[in-house]
C-alpha cells in the first residue's frame, strides 16, 4: 500500500478524475511503474485504463493534512510505504524539488525542457533552443529565438 499526505483530494484531483495530468493517485502509479513521470505519460488517457496502472492506483490511498500546508512550505508532502514483507517507508518532503528553496539543476532543467519540448519542436530545434537559452546573453535580439520556438 501507498499512502499519500498532502492537501488531500478534491473533486479536481480524486480518484474519480478522468483527466491524468491532475489525478494524484494515476500520476503517483505511472511513476512506480515506471520510475519517473514525463509529460507524455502524464498526459496519457488510455493509460489511465491499464490494468497494470488500475491496480496500483487501487491501493493508493490519498490523506489530508492540513497542518503540512504553512506560509513557510505549501506543497509540502509525505509519502508512506507499506511493502509485501511488511516494511514501513516514509519521506517526508518539506520543499519541493524546483521550488526557490530548492532549485533543479541545469542538468535537472534541461532534461526537463527536453520532456517538454522535443515531442513538440523535435530534436534539433530543441537543441537549438536550448543552446540558445543558456546563451541568452549573446543573442542581439529575443526576436532571434522567434525561429525556434515556431512549427
Amino acid at each position: 500500500m501507498v499512502a499519500v499526505t498532502a492537501h488531500g483530494e478534491n473533486r479536481l484531483t480524486g480518484a474519480e478524475q478522468t483527466m491524468p495530468d491532475i489525478n494524484m493517485r494515476y500520476l503517483l502509479s505511472v511513476s512506480l511503474l515506471d520510475g519517473v513521470l514525463t509529460f507524455e505519460a502524464g498526459h496519457d488517457v488510455q493509460r489511465m485504463t491499464d490494468t497494470k496502472v488500475v491496480d496500483i492506483m487501487n491501493r493508493i490511498e490519498v490523506r489530508a493534512d492540513p497542518s503540512l500546508i504553512t506560509p513557510e512550505s505549501p506543497r509540502q508532502g509525505v509519502i508512506e510505504f507499506t511493502t509485501k514483507d511488511g516494511r514501513e517507508l516514509r519521506n517526508h518532503v518539506v520543499v519541493v524539488r524546483g521550488a526557490m528553496e530548492s532549485p533543479l539543476t541545469r542538468d535537472e532543467v534541461e532534461a526537463k525542457e527536453r520532456d517538454l519540448l522535443t515531442g513538440v519542436l523535435g530534436q534539433e530545434k530543441t537543441d537549438q533552443l536550448i543552446a540558445a537559452i543558456w546563451d541568452l546573453e549573446s543573442l542581439k535580439s529575443v526576436r532571434d529565438l522567434r525561429p525556434l520556438l515556431t512549427l
